[in-house]
């Protein structure tokens, strides 16, 4: 098991020296945590297109007389409507789902990068719910 100098001071309880622990972590010249860094990052990215690329498909399946066009990078998601958005975005409110007004006709999702597959189910549902209701 490979150890840090940080972590061999605090195993050896020497706070003496407390600058040299938090530079000893965050080392630029360490590759690996900047290849780390770079694999999660996009994994991240990865991870919100394919959740987008499932609201998408599971939203279009759903054919909405209310909406006109959709359009969204990932999980940044806009929903222009026929009609302004606001009405909507206070139903989607009354279910448990944010939403925010993007100009008067547009409804704005952006979901958390830890949305969870069944999260997103369950707001394309409420959300046909609620358009096909007024």
């Amino acid at each position: 098991l490979e150890t840090t100098p940080a972590a061999e001071a605090l195993a050896d309880g020497d706070m003496s020296n407390k600058s040299s622990l938090s530079r000893a972590e965050d080392d630029p010249n360490d590759e690996s945590s900047a290849h780390s860094a770079d694999e999660q990052a996009d994994a991240l990215a990865a991870e919100a297109e394919r959740k987008g690329q499932l609201f998408a498909e599971r939203f279009a399946a759903k054919k909405s007389a209310a909406v006109r066009d959709v359009r969204q990078l990932g999980l940044m998601i806009g929903i222009e409507l026929k009609e302004r958005a606001q009405p909507f975005i206070v139903k989607l409110m009354e279910h448990g789902i944010l939403a925010l007004p993007a100009g008067p006709t547009v409804l704005r999702l952006l979901p958390p990068l830890v949305v969870t597959d069944r999260d997103i189910e369950t707001v394309v549902d409420t959300l046909h719910e609620v358009l096909e209701a007024e």
